[in-house]
């Protein structure tokens, strides 16, 4: 998926330093390269957009981790009830869940990616990598975010405010008529 990470902007901040009892704090100042043509406004605009895709990467990944859990968790099921013969019911259903799951998370990355390489010419990118691949081009000059990049971000964060509604639904409904 990517990491977002944003840098801090330039300003006047205060580093602590704490060690066993003692706390150390010094003023610390960081400058503006001056080789950038960005302003200081304009990084400033940038890190505000950075640090909320960062936030919506956040939202995204809590969501991955989520349905790994419950899909691995059904899988687990499974494995303990293949013997079962009387449990073919419960089987199946788990089964028709884990599906569902699946085609949940296939919305936030993409599951048939190799690792060997022209993965992303042969697969889409799903909303995680897509967020990820905003914060890399926002972050690659001091210029303030133009305003396709922050049309883009206003869609991509309704798709996840939707996936995130999809979700509550998924486990609020079908995980909980499983559970009965």
């Amino acid at each position: 998926l990517g990491r977002v990470s944003v840098l801090m902007p330039p300003g006047t901040y205060t580093v602590k330093l704490k060690v066993g009892d003692q706390e150390f704090t010094q003023p610390l100042e960081v400058r503006k390269d001056p080789n950038s043509g960005g302003s200081e406004e304009e990084i400033r605009t940038q890190v505000a957009l950075l640090t909320d895709i960062q936030g919506d990467m956040n939202q995204a990944v809590d969501l991955i981790n989520r349905t790994e859990v419950t899909r691995s968790q059904l899988q687990n099921l499974g494995s303990v009830l293949a013997d079962n013969g009387n449990a073919a019911g419960v089987r199946a259903a788990a089964d028709s869940l884990e599906r569902k799951v699946t085609a949940f998370e296939e919305k936030l990355q993409q599951l048939k990616t190799t690792g060997r390489g022209q993965d992303n010419i042969r697969w889409p990118t799903k909303l995680a990598g897509q967020l990820a691949y905003l914060a890399n081009g926002i972050a690659s000059s001091d210029f303030a975010p133009t305003t396709q990049q922050q049309e883009v971000h206003q869609l991509l964060k309704q798709q996840l405010g939707a996936l995130k509604a999809d979700f509550e639904r998924l486990m609020g409904q079908d995980l909980a008529r499983f559970n009965e």
